[in-house]
């Protein structure tokens, strides 16, 4: 097997019920050649089993999962499944997510258009469609003020209000 252009770092703690649908939806959506590498915080085998019930049902490669002995958090999780990832690219998601489309097409494509961009955050939806904001301005002294005041949101200064993150646009920070 060739390098996969994608690696998936999903992140679990205790989502025995939401990571088949998870990777399901990497299955259904994916067109490039990818991997996926579960690093699993769960004090016990529920959500190992999930996905072992998961894998079994399915065509395509499976899924490796790196348990871990402790609860490593979200941040240095996600560092010990870039460590193992052989992907060009790293997609970092959330077990709780589901695909809706080609995301991670849209993504390297994004990647290559700007050669110098280091991460990006796609637009996410809530249950109900709606567009949930994934990016804003680093907090200063004034946006901060502005935010405490509810002012921010007349000029979005800090929490981007105004952006409507229908389109790609360079910003400071990118919200999970």
């Amino acid at each position: 097997m060739s390098q996969p252009e994608v690696s998936f770092i999903i992140v679990t703690y205790n989502n025995a019920d939401t990571i088949a649908a998870c990777l399901s939806s990497i299955a259904v959506n994916t067109a490039l050649q990818y991997e996926v590498l579960v690093v699993d915080n769960s004090p016990d085998n529920a959500t190992a089993g999930a996905i072992e019930r998961f894998t079994g049902s399915q065509a395509k490669p499976g899924v490796t999962v790196i348990k871990t002995t402790e609860n490593l958090g979200f941040g240095r999780a996600c560092n010990v499944g870039a460590a193992r990832a052989s992907g060009k690219f790293l997609f970092l998601l959330n077990p709780d997510t589901q695909l809706r489309n080609d995301a991670s097409s849209l993504l390297v494509d994004c990647f290559r258009k700007h050669p110098h961009t280091k991460a990006a955050g796609p637009g996410i939806c809530d249950s109900n469609g709606q567009i949930t904001p994934t990016c804003r301005n680093l907090p200063t002294l004034s946006r901060i003020l502005l935010d405490a005041t509810g002012l921010d949101r007349f000029f979005g200064s800090y929490k981007l209000t105004r952006f409507q993150h229908r389109s790609a646009r360079m910003v400071e920070q990118i919200i999970g």
